[in-house]
């Protein structure tokens, strides 16, 4: 999930995206991978990512708010390293994420704290769980719903 064109495509600065309720399971990368713009993560469920989950770069905003990271060979969440000269310009934050089996979060605050209802988002809200129900609730309501899957969902609501 890559989210911006490229590292030249300034259009991409007025870029607002929500990644919210997914349910990412041994994926590899970019869940997602934000460049310029504003990102909100959002009620997402991690599991055993491979090389990274959240990543950013080119002056993003990204705002990771009440997931769940379940680590597994790999720990860190949004790695950087500064060996391959990594763009540090981008800001991401972390706010009330649980982090399982040793996972995590490195945060990157070039610009500053970071909140949903900014600029970003003026009156902006998505309905949102606690972390210690969202794996239940992201693995009922992921994918298409219909018939027991459908009233699973809605009983977990």
């Amino acid at each position: 999930m890559l989210l911006g064109a490229s590292d030249q495509d300034t259009v991409d600065q007025v870029l607002r995206v929500t990644v919210y309720r997914n349910l990412f399971e041994s994926s590899t990368q970019r869940m997602p991978h934000c460049r310029c713009g504003y990102c909100h993560v959002v009620n997402n469920y991690y599991k055993n990512w491979s090389y990274y989950a959240i990543g950013a770069r080119v002056h993003a905003r990204v705002l990771s708010e009440l997931n769940v990271f379940e680590a597994g060979s790999h720990l860190e969440v949004t790695p950087w390293y500064n060996q391959f000269n990594s763009d540090l310009t981008p800001t991401i934050v972390s706010s009330k994420d649980l982090f399982l089996k040793g996972a995590t979060f490195h945060e990157f605050m070039k610009y500053g704290t970071l909140s949903a209802t900014q600029d970003d988002y003026p009156a902006y809200k998505v309905p949102t769980v606690a972390t210690n129900s969202l794996a239940s609730l992201v693995s009922n309501c992921s994918g298409v719903l219909f018939g027991s899957k459908l009233d699973d969902c809605l009983a977990s609501q």
